[in-house]
C-alpha cells in the first residue's frame, strides 16, 4: 500500500510538518487531515501507539507589530496603548480558533474514528486503524506565534514597566484542568521537537507537565522551557527515560510549587558542560533512528517481505519507536558489537537483545553471509528461516517476551550491497513437546545455547 499524504498548505504547515516527520517518522505524522469534503480535521495528527497528538498551527500571528495600525513612518515602533487592545482581541481570538479546532478534531475522532481522510475530497482514507478508542489519550497542541510577546508584556506589567495598563483578561491564560491545551510558539516548538526527538520521550515530557499541572500546586502560566532543562538532567534508570526527578516528588509533598526563571533559561542552558556531553553522548544513538526510517521507508514504497500487512509493519515500527533515546544509545552499541565482530568464516552470527523500556520485547540482530551456489531468493529465504529459527529459541526459553523483533541483513563489514528484513514474531504459548523439538534444534544449530549471543 503506498501512501500518499499532504506536506502542509501553508509555509507554516510546512515547517510543523517536517519537524513532526523528522522526530515521529513518516508512518504516524499526517499533516492536513479531513473529516468531511473541504472540512480539515487539524493541522497535524500524531497516531502512535494508544496516544494521539493533535497540533494545530496559527504561525501567521505576529503579535509585536501590526502593520495595519501604523503609518509607514511609525511602522517599526513597540505596541503602545492605542493598539493593545486591538492587537490583544486578534491574538486571542487565532487563539481561541486553534482551541475549537483542536478541541472538534478530538470530538470527531472519538465519534467517528473511521472517518478521516487524507485529501480534501475524502477518497484516501487515514491508513492506520484506531480501535477502542475510549482508551486513547490525547495531547493536544497550539502552535500559535506572539507569545513571547505576551509573556514578556506581562513580565513588564507585573515589574511595573509599562506605562499603560494590560487587558485584564492578557494577565493570565485560562485552563481547563480536564481539557489541557499546550501552548506554544515558532520558537518553543522546534526547540522541544529539537531535543524531545522521540516519541516516548516527547508523550513522557507533556504526559508530566500535565500531571503537575493536574496535582493544582503549579502556576498554570508553566513553560515548556521552564521544564526541559530538569527533565533531561533527570534519569529515570529503571524505565530508561528522562523525568522530572525531584520536582515529581515535591509535587506530592509540597503545597505550592514555583518554578522562578526571570528570563528563558534555554540558551544558557545548552552552554553548560553537562548538556554538551549529554548531547555527545547521543550521538551514536541515530543509528536507531536509521534503522527505523530504513523500514518506514521501505513500508511506504511497498518493498518490505511484510509490507502487505501494514497492521504488522506498523508494530514492528511502533516497537523501534518506542524506545527513548537513552534506551537507542544502548540498542545501537550493541547493533554495532553485532556487526564489527562478524567473522567472515561463520554462516550467521545473531544476538538477543531485551527492550530497557519494555521487558515483554527482545530484539535479534542476524547476520547471514550468502553462499556463492545460492540465488539471491534462495538465500533472502534461508535468512528468514534463521530468524524464525532464533525466534522459536527465545520463545521456548523465556515466558517474559511477548513480542521479538528481528532485523537480519547481510554481513554489514563484507557487503556493499545490502538488504535487511525486518521481521515481527509474536509469542506464543508452547506445548512441552513443542519446547524439546526447539530446544533440539536450538542445540543442533547453535542457536543463543544459554548465552544472549551465537
Amino acid at each position: 500500500m503506498v501512501i500518499k499524504k499532504s506536506s502542509g498548505f501553508t509555509e507554516g504547515e510546512r515547517q510543523v510538518a517536517e519537524l513532526c516527520e523528522h522526530s515521529f517518522l513518516k508512518l504516524w505524522s499526517y499533516p492536513n487531515l479531513f473529516k468531511q469534503q473541504g472540512k480539515e480535521l487539524c493541522d497535524n495528527l500524531i497516531l502512535f501507539g494508544d496516544t494521539i497528538i493533535l497540533i494545530s498551527e496559527k504561525t501567521k500571528t505576529p503579535f509585536e507589530y501590526d502593520y495595519s495600525l501604523y503609518g509607514d513612518e511609525d511602522s517599526k515602533k513597540p505596541i503602545g496603548e492605542r493598539h493593545i487592545d486591538i492587537l490583544w482581541r486578534r491574538w486571542s481570538k487565532e487563539l481561541k480558533s486553534s482551541e475549537d479546532q483542536l478541541n472538534g478534531a478530538e470530538r470527531w475522532i472519538k465519534k467517528h474514528p473511521d472517518q478521516i481522510y487524507l485529501d480534501s475530497k475524502c477518497q484516501n482514507k487515514f491508513p492506520l486503524k484506531i480501535s477502542d478508542i475510549e482508551n486513547f489519550k490525547f495531547i493536544k497542541i497550539s502552535v500559535v506565534n506572539g507569545l513571547d510577546k505576551v509573556n514578556k508584556l506581562r513580565e513588564q506589567a507585573c515589574n511595573n514597566e509599562l506605562a499603560y495598563e494590560l487587558p485584564s483578561d492578557m494577565m493570565l491564560f485560562k485552563m481547563d484542568l480536564n481539557n489541557i491545551i499546550h501552548l506554544l510558539d515558532d520558537y518553543t516548538f522546534p526547540i522541544i521537537m529539537k531535543e524531545l526527538d522521540t516519541v516516548t520521550d516527547f508523550i513522557l515530557f507533556f504526559q508530566k507537565k500535565e500531571d503537575l499541572l493536574k496535582s493544582g500546586k503549579c502556576l498554570l502560566g508553566i513553560l515548556d522551557l521552564d521544564l526541559l532543562p530538569i527533565y533531561l538532567t533527570n534519569i529515570d534508570y529503571e524505565k530508561c527515560c528522562f523525568c522530572l526527578g525531584e520536582l515529581e516528588q515535591e509535587a506530592k509533598k509540597a503545597d505550592f510549587i514555583i518554578i522562578d526563571n526571570p528570563i528563558d533559561p534555554y540558551p544558557e542552558f545548552i552552554k553548560e558542560k553537562r548538556y554538551i556531553d549529554f548531547r555527545n553522548s547521543l550521538k551514536n544513538s541515530y543509528l536507531w533512528d536509521r534503522l527505523i526510517n530504513s523500514c518506514s521507508q521501505d513500508a511506504f514504497d511497498d518493498v518490505l517481505i511484510e509490507g502487505k500487512d501494514l497492521d504488522k509493519v506498523d508494530t514492528i515500527l511502533r516497537i523501534m519507536a518506542s524506545e527513548t533515546r537513552l534506551s537507542r544509545c544502548e540498542l545501537s552499541k550493541l547493533y554495532m558489537d553485532v556487526i564489527y565482530s562478524f567473522d567472515i568464516s561463520r554462516l550467521y552470527k545473531g544476538r538477543a537483545v531485551q527492550s530497557l523500556c519494555n521487558k515483554e520485547i527482545m530484539y535479534v540482530f542476524l547476520q547471514v553471509s550468502k553462499q556463492d551456489e545460492e540465488t539471491y531468493e534462495e538465500y533472502r529465504k534461508r535468512r528468514c528461516g534463521l530468524a524464525e529459527m532464533y525466534c522459536w529459541a527465545i520463545n521456548a526459553n523465556n515466558d517474559i517476551i511477548k513480542h521479538i523483533v528481528v532485523i537480519a541483513s547481510e554481513p554489514v563489514k563484507y557487503n556493499q550491497y545490502l538488504s535487511r528484513d525486518f521481521i515481527l514474531y509474536p509469542c506464543q504459548l508452547l506445548s512441552p513437546e513443542e519446547k524439546i523439538e526447539i530446544l533440539k534444534m536450538q542445540k543442533e544449530l547453535n542457536i543463543l545455547n544459554g548465552n544472549t549471543s551465537s
